[in-house]
């Protein structure tokens, strides 16, 4: 007998609300900074109709708009076919399916053409036991029952009574026969035994075939077949886990809450002829949390990971850095089994608990190189080499035609930058910079991370009647909150910046985590031949990034391509994007035939303040930029570099780009403005201008007072 499933799948019907202009604060106040919130919301419907038969295939498109896609499964099954001795099929057997953890108890019979399916089976090893009049016994301990698989048996009972047993002691290898899927299964014993740094199963995704990956699975831009990293389904307990703001690399969930090893009871990925049972999603990822037993059990794990056991990069030794530092702490514990209550209840077969408790403490330092000016080169003198190979020094201030001084402001953030001389916390890169006028540092920046992380399971059977059925209630909670300081390393520290101030040493920002996500499920067998799943959750990611001050300036000034930086350009961030979810699976079986039914509605949004989209902020230009160098407006006086004032200055490309660093360090030691730009956007927190008509309007020198004119927008004057 052949037995074939079709289905159809045409996609998600979404309703995607635009939103581009909102008149309110929604948001808290965070830290001094006013925070807007922006939401966009995404509601998606499905329902689907799956139809299994013994020799015929037939699909069903559901009417109306909404696509023919079943809501994701969280139980596997088991099917088989049961023969005589002579390879005849036997009807009407009776199959018993019992969870060897739990002690649950399934039953089924066979149908006409001698097979059965019994569906709504969490994942696990299973015994199982068929029994026929006039035959023995057929038994077997060891059916691994896989989430949204069919493990398949094949059972051959033999002439006897009864009473007597066969008891088969190795189950045939699970393959399944009945859907063209692809699917790699990791369940939990290959999961404590794989090396891991991270502890993160979806970096295992990297290692599948067809994955193409540039780095972990976290961090890195990963895509499966070829598909859009953003048409994965990862799914924790039924729940999508991926941050509804961000979905790029394939396998990362951008989210507060990230999935770690020690709570997983199983993972799987499909990669190809995903079926409509999958529900979204073209490539699925699916991992379940460990469940509860009969038997008490428990974990406790430390990994440490030291720099003591690192080997120092190559350029950190060529510069004298000494070895990054890397002190980290993984450890924790997790206990799962039967709930008891001394005098007061026993869940044995009935009720059942598990959880798992994370930790992770990390120190860490950050190498950094930044470029910057020499002494010499910050009093306006400039250094080359001339045709002859000889050095020459041109005094800038009275080489240019304008006459111009050194500017305080500008003096007092190059006076923020280290430098370049050897005996400071930090080294001289001779490789970076020309050596003359700019030089290279490098220095070490600390941080820490801790992480805490909770995971908890509760399985309780709820019903088991003749007359109502059987009914199971799960339910998964986690929780996490992660702390990385710095989130971005400041351009000079404290201890490397002599006079540090401002965002010069603060413009790092600490980057707070947290993630919350909820699952419960209703698993109803009505029957033994109807069983029902409705499931709903949700996952609530907060992320924010906050320096520790306010900008300090209605305006941020951008020195030229000589230097690094002299502040850092990092605005106040953070997202909220729930997601929510509720779905529904109906299985029904008639004699030889399955039928599926499904449906899954979701809702999604984003709230937001400072979008890092670079349109807000310090970043985007909604400060006003303040970018140093000549315009037409605004000559250097230094014309072409003439040899009247840059003795035997070298000709062709070298001498151009010799005059054009000369010309750079003139504007950045007085101040010179080349231009002065402004973003304006319709999202009220992100510079937001109502008419959006003026402008500004600045003359040559940084300190000369300015004027606002009505009426003109998006213009620049001397």
């Amino acid at each position: 007998m052949i037995d074939t499933k079709l289905f159809t799948k045409t996609g998600w019907v979404t309703r995607r609300d635009t939103c581009h202009v909102y008149g309110r604060a929604l948001g808290p106040r965070v830290r001094g900074y006013t925070t807007f919130a922006s939401q966009c919301g995404r509601w998606a419907a499905s329902t689907g109709i799956q139809m299994k038969f013994g020799s015929l295939g037939i699909a069903l498109v559901s009417v109306a708009a909404i696509s023919s896609a079943l809501a994701q499964e969280q139980r596997g099954s088991i099917t088989g076919a049961v023969f005589d001795p002579q390879g005849a099929v036997v009807p009407s057997a009776s199959v018993s399916v019992i969870d060897n953890g739990t002690g649950a108890v399934f039953a089924g019979k066979t149908s006409g053409e001698g097979t059965f399916t019994v569906p709504g089976l969490p994942f696990g090893t299973y015994s199982v036991t068929v029994a026929a009049p006039g035959f023995r016994k057929w038994e077997t301990k060891s059916v691994q029952v896989i989430t949204a698989q069919e493990a398949s048996v094949k059972v051959v009972l033999e002439v006897g009574a009864t009473t007597d047993t066969v008891t088969v002691e190795a189950a045939a290898a699970i393959v399944n026969t009945t859907s063209g899927e692809l699917t790699t299964h990791i369940d939990r014993s290959q999961v404590f035994d794989l090396p891991s740094t991270t502890r993160n199963p979806l970096d295992f995704a990297t290692q599948m075939a067809g994955v193409t990956s540039t780095g972990s699975a976290t961090n890195g831009n990963s895509v499966m077949n070829g598909l859009r990293g953003s048409s994965n389904n990862l799914t924790q307990d039924g729940i999508d886990i991926r941050d509804s703001f961000i979905k790029t690399s394939g396998f990362a969930n951008n989210s507060g809450y990230n999935v770690n090893l020690e709570s997983l009871g199983e993972f799987s990925i499909t990669g190809q002829n995903v079926g409509a049972d999958s529900g979204v999603g073209v490539v699925q990822v699916r991992m379940v949390t460990a469940r509860g037993t009969n038997q008490l059990h428990g974990t406790a794990f430390y990994f440490g990971r030291n720099d003591f056991f690192n080997a120092n990069s190559w350029k950190n030794n060529r510069t004298g850095q000494v070895r990054p530092r890397l002190h980290q702490h993984r450890l924790g514990g997790s206990i799962g089994g039967p709930v008891y209550i001394p005098k007061v209840y026993n869940g044995k077969n009935r009720t059942f608990f598990f959880f798992e408790y994370t930790a992770f403490r990390e120190k860490f330092k950050n190498t950094d190189a930044r470029t910057v000016y020499t002494d010499a080169a910050r009093k306006g003198i400039f250094q080359y080499l001339d045709a002859n190979k000889n050095l020459q020094s041109v005094n800038l201030l009275t080489a240019s035609s304008r006459a111009l001084g050194l500017n305080p402001f500008t003096q007092s953030l190059l006076g923020a930058m280290p430098l370049p001389v050897p005996g400071g916390s930090y080294t001289v890169d001779t490789s970076a910079g020309d050596n003359l006028n700019t030089q290279g540092v490098r220095f070490a920046v600390p941080g820490t991370d801790p992480d805490n992380q909770y995971d908890m399971r509760i399985d309780h059977k709820l019903v088991e009647s003749s007359r109502w059925g059987t009914h199971w209630l799960d339910g998964e909670w986690h929780w996490e909150r992660s702390t990385t300081t710095p989130g971005s390393d400041p351009q000079f520290p404290k201890g490397v910046s002599p006079t540090c101030f401002g965002f010069v040493c603060n413009s790092t920002d600490t980057d707070i985590a947290k993630g919350g996500l909820f699952s419960m499920g209703l698993n109803s067998t009505l029957s033994a031949s109807m069983f029902n799943e409705l499931r709903l959750g949700f996952n609530r990611p907060a992320i924010t990034f906050l320096p520790p001050v306010a900008f300090p300036r209605p305006f941020k000034v951008n020195f030229s391509s000589n230097i690094s930086a002299p502040e850092g350009n990092f605005d106040p961030q953070g997202r909220l994007s729930p997601y929510y979810t509720i779905q529904d699976n109906f299985t029904k079986l008639k004699g030889a035939h399955s039928l599926k039914f499904g449906a899954q509605i979701i809702w999604e949004s984003v709230h937001r303040f400072n979008d890092f989209s670079n349109l807000s902020g310090i970043a985007g230009g909604v400060i006003p930029q303040v970018t140093f160098g000549a315009s037409s407006f605004n000559d250097n006086g230094l014309s072409t570099c003439p040899a009247s004032v840059f003795p035997n200055f070298p000709g062709g490309s070298t001498g151009s780009a010799l005059c054009t660093r000369a010309q750079n360090l003139y504007a950045d030691v007085t101040g010179l403005v080349n231009n002065i730009s402004q973003t304006f956007n319709g999202i009220p927190g992100q510079g937001f201008v109502p008419g959006l008509t003026d402008a500004l309007w600045i003359k040559e020198r940084l300190t000369t007072s300015t004027a606002r004119i009505p009426g003109a927008c998006g213009r620049t004057s001397p």
